[in-house]
């Protein structure tokens, strides 16, 4: 069964509006009764909107309250998805060993690099994965382990 639809043409809009602007201009009490209308419909808009703004709130602290909650870090997470060769992980065992900080020369020293470039190259890879942070105290570049 098809419905039929009544469509009203663009002339009959117009003069619809034609004669609310008449009103308009020669009822001044019709005009008051829009704008309470409007003043109506936008307190309960407000309202509306503070209820929703309450909720968001809610469900914000309520999501930052369970991450602080969970006994497992994010970078814990992290660390536990990330697949490391054999060579950093050797890293990150000494750097634990080290006070959970070490600079490239020490890394170098303790798996035998000929030069600094090879360390530091692993150490600022380690450091772009984010399992280790970078500072620099004076000339040397200390790599600490994040938890």
């Amino acid at each position: 069964m098809a419905a039929k639809f009544k469509f009203r043409p663009v002339e009959a809009k117009k003069t619809e509006s034609l004669e609310a602007a008449e009103l308009l201009k020669k009822d001044p009490i019709y005009l008051a009764n829009l704008v309470l209308k409007l003043t109506e419909e936008k307190q309960t808009m407000n309202l509306m909107l503070k209820e929703i703004n309450q909720k968001l709130e809610k469900l914000e602290s309520g999501s930052t309250q369970q991450n602080v909650s969970s006994p497992v870090s994010q970078n814990a997470v992290k660390k536990r998805m990330i697949l490391l060769p054999e060579v950093d992980e050797k890293i990150l065992e000494f750097i634990k060993k080290n006070g959970n900080k070490a600079c490239a020369d020490e890394v170098q020293k303790r798996l035998n690099y000929k030069g600094k470039n090879a360390a530091s190259s692993r150490l600022n890879r380690l450091v772009s994965k984010g399992l280790l942070e970078k500072q620099q105290v004076g000339r040397k570049v200390f790599f600490i382990l994040l938890e």
